[in-house]
């Protein structure tokens, strides 16, 4: 489809223009002749006819280069091949075209240089200049000039692979360690600085550090020095070699006209990026022994000496050998390697011919594998070269012959197509086109007939070893499954799973050692499964992270969590109870309330004292999230913490004592009831016997309320509900408080004594003031009872607020409570014994006609478990049904019901039957 047999006009045309009257039409048409005749043998095309022009045009003497290629065949053979294979060479021979005399030259073109060739050559080129940005541009003459030898040689398959990589290496490391070296003296030269007694060190690590390396790679590299000494007293070593680095960056990476040298990566250093560029080999062998992880020990296999001093590399090149090779590997190196494997194959397409599966990548980690489980005892193994490993592994009879030859041969062919993909155009692609020019040259290039039988031989080997990849990683149980985790923010999660492994902050630096991250792993698969099931699993690594960051040794907190059902309910606390997640950051003792499991313990009365608001909250959440209370036992639990905290600084005020006994406190509202919630106020009334005989009485209370407030941080105490609220005294007479009854009260008033329950103080004389309340509500008639109370709940219907108030709403919690309230009231005789008694009391308890007390009290309970789950899973202080649909579903799962639309069928139907009773007891709102 691309291919072209013969010149086109256009070029034809273009040629004549460019030659007239410097070349002959004898010439001219004997050049095209030849021209044609030599396209038999490649896949030219019109992109290649565009590159041969350039070449062409570009001559410093046109006349005498057609006459030349006329001359001597194989130079215009040479000159098809760079057309058609490479617009990075073409690129080259444009703005050197002294270059290409240089390079068909026989000798040259035959030779084959060795490393000494390499270092004289670059060590020449930039002796005959001064200026360090011309010795720079120096080097990038060499490097443009040998690649252009290098790949034309590859072209012609002078050279194997191993030759290529190797000789690409050598430039590279040459050219590297030389620009090192200028930017060195740079650096000292701009310190005044001459002679320097400390030692540094630049290794090259992956394919540089393999001598594999290809025709676009990045280099990557990490730089250490034996001491941070203070030079001449103005500036320390580390700041000198620091400077030299970025230096050294700034002019390999650069682009100018000239072009650039190589694209430099020290990110792989201990601590990455955000570390300083350069650290003390000690620093670095610590980091290495107690906080790496297991792919930067693999990563370590594949290491090569650049430049600096050889005996700080030597030392660096065995701890390397001990760390990487003889140390005990606590994790199965296969199941480290397959991990980072999967992770690299999540972000790649399937063209991708090294990290893809079948790809470069299966075989360099199914060989880096083996080695690593086997070096210790075969240490022929302990080479950086992914070949001579192969040979080593089939040589020590851990691979067949036959596998042997699949590895080889496969790692050959990739990593032939990476360099003819690179070449091309000078980037680093691993991407093999799905189709066009490129696919069809690669395809005739390497001897396939078409580029359809090219993607089929091609997809043949990767099948190949795809498999011998997983023979691999089978070897060993435990393999890591792979695990689909649907996360709304990958990035987030990615980082906070790195957190959770490594310690490793915003800032990039690894706060864990080795011994913590390996206790993660050994939980890791759990907290991968849990996250695959959980509807949530973005909050569950968010509030995992969250309270890692605070406790002080997350280690014990990951071998706690070996144990399997404990670790399971912490990731369901961090996934359905936010409240519980947050009293972590309220009271220090939460955690260890948690790690030594007695938040799972029975509530004691005797240690209710002791404990914090905080602490009661989260261990009802967490037993509540357990199903080992229900609501109702925590709302109790709630009241009865509170009602022991005021009980205790009663003694300690000795109200008794001030007051002779003539007084008494009172509880009313959800905490007089035992109904409390997590954020449910506490309402008190106040009443003194001859109130007119005590001095002070009023400051003695409103310093007893202070108080409380402050000893019980997180609860709103209250007495609002006392005669005539806010504008009132604080403290009431005991006979006004009768009279007000008997006068001034008012219904609604009435409705909130039938939860009222003595606290402290004087029994007998609550005892009469109760009997005064119920004597007062005698005064009622039936009818007037039921308006008022109707009028009352009408006021208190939620109607502008978004979504269901799980009290206020219509059919809420107010409708049961109100029916309740009226019960009591219309037969206070009968029913006196109830004030004060908990709602399942009262429900156990009355009698009606008109309803089955046993739907209400269902209808409660129901409405009490939605309101307090409600509460555990947002930390809201709002009584809401959520309307959030991830939090509903929370709650529908928490209640017990396999779907939202179950849940929302269930509380509907409550709603209803409230309203339904409230109208049958009541009558119309």
């Amino acid at each position: 489809m691309f291919r072209q047999k013969k010149l086109s006009i256009k070029f034809f045309n273009k040629f004549v223009d460019l030659s007239a009257g410097k070349i002959s039409a004898a010439q001219t048409e004997k050049f095209i002749s030849d021209t044609e005749t030599l396209l038999d043998h490649f896949y030219f095309t019109e992109s290649s006819e565009s590159n041969l022009l350039r070449i062409i045009q570009n001559q410093y003497d046109i006349s005498f280069f057609i006459s030349d290629l006329l001359s001597y065949p194989h130079h215009l053979e040479i000159l098809i091949s760079i057309s058609v294979h490479s617009n990075y060479l073409t690129d080259i021979l444009v703005r050197n075209p002294e270059y290409f005399y240089w390079v068909v030259n026989p000798d040259i073109l035959k030779f084959k240089p060795n490393e000494k060739y390499f270092h004289e050559t670059v060590k020449n080129s930039t002796e005959i200049f001064k200026s360090f940005e011309a010795k720079v541009n120096a080097l990038k003459n060499v490097k443009k000039k040998e690649i252009l030898r290098i790949g034309l040689r590859d072209f012609y398959r002078y050279d194997d692979l191993t030759v290529v990589t190797n000789e690409l290496s050598q430039l590279a490391k040459n050219i590297s360690s030389k620009l090192f070296s200028l930017c060195y003296q740079e650096i000292l030269k701009k310190h005044k600085l001459e002679k320097v007694n400390c030692k540094y060190c630049v290794i090259a690590l992956g394919k540089l550090g393999a001598d594999e390396l290809n025709y676009s790679s990045d280099i990557d590299l990490i730089c250490f020095y034996d001491k941070n000494s203070l030079i001449d007293k103005k500036i320390y070593f580390s700041e000198i070699i620091s400077d030299t680095i970025k230096l050294f960056i700034e002019s390999s990476t650069r682009i100018t006209s000239n072009g650039y040298l190589y694209r430099v990566d020290f990110r792989l250093r201990p601590d990455g990026r955000n570390s300083p560029l350069a650290n003390s080999l000690a620093e670095y062998i610590r980091y290495y022994e107690t906080r790496s992880e297991d792919w930067e020990k693999q990563m370590l296999i594949k290491t090569g000496f650049l430049c600096g001093s050889k005996s700080l590399y030597k030392k660096f090149f065995d701890f390397k050998e001990k760390i990487v090779f003889s140390s005990v590997n606590i994790h199965s190196p296969i199941i480290q390697i397959k991990k980072l494997k999967q992770s690299l194959e999540q972000v790649v397409a399937d063209d991708n011919i090294k990290l893809s599966s079948g790809g470069i990548r299966d075989i360099e980690f199914s060989v880096q594998a083996l080695q690593m489980l086997n070096a210790k005892k075969y240490s022929s193994l302990r080479t950086s070269s992914t070949l001579e490993a192969i040979n080593a592994l089939n040589q020590n009879k851990i691979i067949s012959d036959e596998e042997t030859v699949l590895l080889s041969n496969s790692y050959k062919l990739f990593r032939r197509i990476e360099h003819y993909l690179q070449l091309m155009n000078d980037r680093q692609t691993h991407s093999i086109p799905e189709s066009g020019e490129l696919l069809a040259k690669i395809a005739f290039y390497l001897g396939y007939k078409n580029s359809n039988e090219f993607k089929t031989e091609l997809n043949s080997v990767r099948g190949k070893v795809a498999e011998f990849y997983k023979s691999i990683t089978q070897l060993e149980e435990g393999n890591v499954s792979e695990i689909l985790i649907k996360f709304r923010d990958n990035t987030r999660a990615k980082n906070n799973l790195e957190f959770l492994r490594t310690g490793k902050s915003l800032l990039g630096t690894k706060q864990f050692d080795s011994r913590t991250t390996e206790a993660f792993e050994r939980i890791n698969n759990q907290l991968l499964q849990y996250l695959s099931a959980s509807i949530d699993p973005d909050l569950v690594l968010e509030n995992f992270v969250k309270i890692m960051r605070l406790v002080p040794l997350p280690k014990i907190w990951y071998e706690e969590f070996q144990n399997q059902k404990f670790f399971n309910f912490f990731l369901k606390m961090c996934e359905h109870s936010q409240k519980a997640v947050n009293k972590f950051f309220e009271d220090g003792f939460v955690k260890d309330d948690l790690l030594s499991r007695t938040c799972f313990n029975e509530f004691s009365l005797d240690n209710f004292s002791l404990m914090t608001l905080p602490q009661v909250h989260f261990r009802n959440c967490v037993q509540l999230l357990n199903k080992d209370i229900d609501a109702n036992k925590a709302s109790a639990i709630i009241s009865t913490f509170h009602l022991i905290k005021i009980k205790k600084l009663l003694e300690d005020e000795k109200l008794s004592e001030k007051l002779d006994e003539d007084y008494f406190i009172a509880g009313l509202g959800s905490f007089g009831s035992s109904e409390m919630n997590f954020s449910s106020d506490v309402d008190l009334i106040f009443v003194v016997k001859n109130l007119s005989s005590y001095k002070d009485v009023q400051k003695t209370f409103q310093n007893f309320l202070n108080k409380l407030k402050a000893s019980v941080k997180g609860t709103d105490f209250d007495c609002r509900l006392r005669p005539e609220g806010k504008s009132s005294y604080l403290v009431w007479d005991f006979d006004e408080y009768k009279k007000y009854f008997t006068k001034r009260a008012r219904i609604w008033e009435f409705q909130a004594m039938t939860k009222c329950r003595f606290v402290d103080g004087n029994k007998n004389l609550f005892d009469n003031f109760i009997i005064t309340f119920a004597e007062s509500v005698k005064q009622f008639e039936v009818n007037q009872l039921k308006n008022e109370i109707k009028q009352m709940r009408v006021k208190m219907i939620a109607s502008e607020e978004t979504g269901f108030h799980i009290k206020r709403s219509k059919g809420g919690l107010l409708d049961i409570d109100f029916i309740v309230s009226y019960m009591i009231l219309e037969n206070i005789s009968a029913n006196f014994s109830f004030i004060g008694n908990s709602m399942e009391e009262k429900l156990s308890k009355l009698k009606s006609n008109l309803v089955d007390n046993s739907i209400l009290l269902e209808n409660y309970k129901f409405l009490k478990a939605v309101e307090l789950n409600s509460q555990s899973i947002t930390d809201s202080k709002t009584n809401k049904v959520p309307i959030d649909n991830l939090q509903l579903r929370k709650l529908s799962l928490l209640m017990g019901f396999e779907s939202e639309k179950n849940f929302n069928k269930h509380f509907n139907k409550t709603i209803s039957g409230n309203i339904d009773l409230f109208k049958k007891i009541l009558g119309e709102k």
